[in-house]
């Protein structure tokens, strides 16, 4: 059996630091996540003031906000550059519009600049903030003014992302009067804004779920208070593509510290990992996952509230006994790629049989001989390269363009992943 130590989530990470920076008193955070996206984080608190003592080779950081008065970032001037983050864009932005005064310029990378921020800026506009699009209308660059949030009720769609309701969920506390958030989305459904609101009580803000069935959070006026310290999960979405290794490589893997119980919906990948006929069990040190001699197909299979890992099922069913369909992937189509053609394109060119709609992805099995050895584009998508290694495993001859995209989130992946494949290769030549 092989057991793999991971870092730290990367929603958690940059939630986390958000909430320990806005927080009374100093935190400690372990178990943290360092990475592209998180090095964002850093860097634009950076640049609002914010007192960071990091130790990468422990995975710590203390985080202290020098302002006696805590909701207030002590720089109200700054430039922020938030380089490919999407957590980051869509949470900062509602706790500097929460702010009582500034001028905030603010861009990021130019795919970033691109994905969809409209709902949220209308929101914050709508609660007092001015801001000024510098290109287009509703993205970055912009110019944003804050005025503090007059609360109340606000109405936001997630269609596009949740990220839009957490980063509100994160304001909220600070506005002026209590916040009466409704999302005509199902909030019930989306696990991560269920992990918001989990942070958010590790950080002395307890919300009123009375009416969460029904779309709508209340959330009242009140200031964080830091716990002292805060130990963050090991990241679920990039255990997924290693219990993927061991469905494909046939081996036992073991994520140290991943949990049923753990606050990110990613684990519900390993129900699918079960269908496919892979033996999943919870031990001490975390879940392990048994790959099968061969491996079924998933039929119809709803990825909502996980989509982040559909990819990596994506890149297991051509190995499978029988098609799998990937339903509720169409938000996907906005991140960092247009992941369901990203993937469509690097499978298909590898000589997979694969079909798109707009909300769907279906992948035919193939004969491993069928199968040939090409360059494949990640574009530039942390997720895509990280799946379409897994391929790699399989079909050792292909090469992946933009690998180095893993660096949002797992700069070392291909290093670990390697030894995973050298130790199931040693497991079954003893």
């Amino acid at each position: 059996m092989s057991v793999i130590t991971l870092p730290g989530s990367k929603s958690l990470t940059n939630r986390a630091l958000l909430l320990a920076a806005l927080a009374q008193g100093q935190t400690q955070l372990s178990g943290v996540l360092f990475s592209d996206d998180t090095q964002a984080c850093m860097d634009a608190l950076k640049a609002l003031g914010i007192d960071l003592w990091i130790d990468p080779d422990t995975a710590r950081i203390e985080v202290h906000n020098p302002m006696d008065r805590p909701g207030r970032f002590p720089h109200t001037h700054a430039q922020l550059f938030f380089q490919a983050s999407g957590t980051l864009t869509r949470f900062l932005m509602p706790l500097l519009a929460a702010q009582p005064s500034g001028h905030y310029v603010i861009s990021a990378e130019s795919r970033m600049q691109e994905r969809p921020l409209a709902p949220l800026l209308h929101s914050l506009i709508q609660q007092g903030a001015e801001i000024e699009s510098l290109e287009h209308p509703f993205k970055m660059p912009l110019i944003l003014k804050p005025h503090g949030l007059s609360g109340g009720a606000i109405s936001i769609e997630t269609k596009d992302s949740s990220q839009f309701a957490s980063g509100l969920l994160l304001a909220a506390p600070l506005a002026r009067t209590p916040v009466s958030l409704t999302c005509p989305d199902a909030l019930s459904k989306k696990p991560y804004i269920q992990m918001t609101l989990a942070l958010m009580k590790v950080f002395g803000v307890s919300v009123d779920i009375a009416d969460l069935d029904q779309n709508q959070i209340h959330i009242p006026k009140t200031e964080y208070i830091s716990p002292g310290e805060y130990c963050i999960e090991p990241d679920a979405s990039t255990a997924s593509y290693f219990y993927g290794a061991a469905a494909l490589l046939g081996c036992e893997i073991c994520v140290k510290g991943i949990f049923f119980h753990m606050l990110q919906g990613d684990t519900q990948f390993l129900k699918a990992l079960e269908w496919m006929g892979c033996v999943v069990q919870e031990r001490t040190i975390g879940i392990a996952v048994i790959g099968p001699a061969k491996l079924r197909g998933l039929g119809e299979w709803d990825m909502t509230g996980y989509t982040d890992t559909f990819m990596t099922l994506a890149a297991l069913a051509p190995f499978a006994s029988s098609p799998t369909t990937l339903t509720g992937l169409r938000h996907t189509r906005l991140q960092e790629s247009d992941r369901i053609s990203a993937m469509q394109e690097g499978l298909s060119r590898l000589g997979v049989r694969v079909e798109q709609t707009e909300d769907t992805l279906t992948v035919y099995p193939c004969d491993l001989c069928d199968m040939r050895a090409l360059d494949v584009s990640s574009f530039n998508d942390h997720r895509i390269a990280m799946a379409l290694a897994l391929v790699q495993l399989k079909i050792p001859g292909m090469t992946i363009e933009g690998a180095l995209s893993v660096s949002k989130t797992c700069p070392d992946y291909f290093e670990r992943l390697g030894g995973v494949q050298a130790l199931a290769f040693h497991s079954k030549s003893v």
